[in-house]
């Protein structure tokens, strides 16, 4: 294959990604604004090292469309050989994350592509559609989300069962909405999970 597109495993896809493969860039990938603290445990030695500023142009990687032949063309091992050498593994607080993205620095950057494809559990949306292979989907700007992103700790494969558990959740991801996403969510994905509309609200 000339390219690919990479899915984490916590992703639910709901509509054709064809468009992903006629994007001509070593990466295509969902922008977003980090502190640089936020992806790497010694900032400074990165700031210094690699000439970074304290918010990066970063992406999430938990989608990711890949120019594979771009890619087998560059040496990709040795880089990584020399960040981890340079820094030491531990400074990546999620090693894909961070290395992905010195990288593509490498490389003339990311090419971004709209939330759409990496739509992150957490956001609210404008409202629940049927797309055009008839799944549900948020609706974000005007337009079905693609791809559902459920990152975080509320997954689809896991689902919470009890209060006690809920409420763990709650205290220690306030930014997580459960019953929004139990709501809103867990309907877009009912084709694909067994129980998913037995899930308690709290």
């Amino acid at each position: 294959f000339e390219k690919v597109i990479y899915l984490d495993c916590d992703i639910i896809v709901l509509d054709s990604l064809q468009d992903i493969f006629e994007i001509d860039a070593p990466i295509a990938a969902t922008g977003r604004y980090r502190p640089i603290a936020k992806e790497f445990c010694e900032p400074q030695a990165l700031k210094e090292g690699e000439e970074l500023d304290n918010i990066i142009w970063t992406f999430n990687t938990g989608f990711l469309g890949l120019d594979v032949k771009y890619w087998q063309s560059v040496d990709i091992l040795g880089r990584v050989a020399e960040l981890t050498g340079k820094y030491g593994w531990r400074t990546f607080k999620n090693p894909v994350n961070g290395l992905f993205y010195l990288l593509s620095r490498d490389h003339g950057g990311f090419t971004n592509i709209t939330d759409h494809y990496n739509f992150l559990i957490k956001r609210k949306c404008d409202g629940i559609i049927e797309n055009s292979l008839g799944f549900r989907a948020p609706l974000v700007k005007g337009k079905p989300v693609k791809v559902l992103h459920w990152n975080g700790p509320v997954k689809y494969w896991n689902l919470p069962k009890d209060a006690k558990s809920l409420a763990g959740l709650r205290a220690k991801y306030p930014e997580f909405d459960y019953n929004y996403i139990r709501d809103k969510y867990y309907p877009c994905i009912s084709p694909f999970i067994k129980d998913v509309e037995r899930c308690p609200a709290t």
